[in-house]
Formats: C-alpha cells, structure tokens, sequence
C-alpha cells in the first residue's frame, strides 16, 4: 500500500507541475487519437470526467460527441457511491471541488452506457488501473467481475508518461478495456 501512497504523491505533483502548453497539447493529442477510434461512430452514449488538478482534458471531446449527436453523461459523487447523470450543460462543484451535472439527480445504471473515459493516476502493461485512492469507479463497476455483459467498454486515458511497468491490482480493481494517451493506444480487451 506505501508503494501506491508514494506513486500517487508523485504522479500527482508531476501531473500538476506540467504547464498549461504542455497540458493543451497533450489533451490534443490525446482527443485526436480517441477520434480514431470505431466506437465514435458505432456507439451512442458516452461517459467522461470534468478534468481537475492537471488531469488531462476531455473538453474537447465533449463537444465533439455533442456535434455528432451524442449523448453524454458526467459522474456524480453521492456519498462514497458514483453514479452517471446525463450532461445537460449546467454544472455545480462537487466536495472535492470537481465540476458535475446541477440538474435534478436521476440515477441510471451504467450498463446503459457504450464507453467510459476514465481518468487515472497510472497503468500498466496488463490494463490495471491506479486511481486517485477514493474506490468511486471500482466500486461503480464491480457489477462487470460477475456478468457476462461486459458493457460499458471502460477506456482509462491518461499522458503517456503515466503507463508504468506494472501495478499490483487488488482483487476489487476492474481492469481497463483500452488506455488513450496523447502518444498512442494500447489495448487491454481480452483479460
């Protein structure tokens, strides 16, 4: 566990020390390989994250899918659970000061969603996910350890300096299906 401490403390602080340049250009990047991607075309609902302390960005994907017709939904933190609420463009701040949909709260199931782009402190080779330590997207997704239906697909995305050699996973951890960074694809499909 001190392992996973002292690697989200310096991810972190490396996330955070990347100028704003360096942060635009590789949300660009990033973007224009998830615009490769089939599932933009064959899929309808999309989830992604309102990026906060130098995640990278997705805000140009939001209104690219909404251009395409797309429907969008944004997580929402209710306690220690996250759930999805379609994104109709009116946000409030969360506790942890993070943007989410303000409209009234209508909980779904996320297995109504096609692809969910989330976001991470780093991964690995075998597509295993470190998160921020909260337990918000492994909890939410813990329903796919036991289904046949693997929906939705779960896309981390990342900069391409947060893929590490490997990462001990906990048995609650749900492993990602692909990782986009600003340099490339990797794909994870088959676990």
């Amino acid at each position: 566990m001190e392992e996973k401490t002292f690697l989200r403390r310096t991810i972190r602080q490396r996330r955070r020390a990347l100028s704003q340049l360096e942060q635009q250009q590789a949300s660009f990047s990033l973007v224009q390989n998830i615009k490769k991607l089939s599932e933009l075309k064959r899929f309808k609902r999309f989830a992604i994250y309102y990026p906060c302390n130098g995640e990278i960005s997705l805000l140009s994907l939001l209104t690219h899918l909404k251009k395409h017709n797309k429907i969008i939904y944004l997580p929402i933190l209710k306690g220690k659970k996250m759930y999805f609420m379609r994104y109709e463009g009116k946000l409030k701040k969360n506790r942890f000061n993070i943007p989410e949909p303000a409209q009234h709260f209508q909980k779904i199931h996320p297995s109504i969603l096609n692809v969910i782009f989330t976001p991470l402190l780093a991964f690995d080779d075998r597509g295993n996910r470190l998160g921020m330590g909260g337990g918000f997207y492994d909890r939410c997704f813990h329903y796919l350890s036991f289904r046949s239906n693997k929906k939705p697909l779960l896309y981390g995305v990342a900069y391409d300096w947060q893929r590490i050699s490997n990462l001990t996973p906990n048995c609650w951890d749900i492993p990602l299906h692909k990782v986009i960074t600003d340099q490339r694809i990797y794909d994870f499909y088959e676990h």
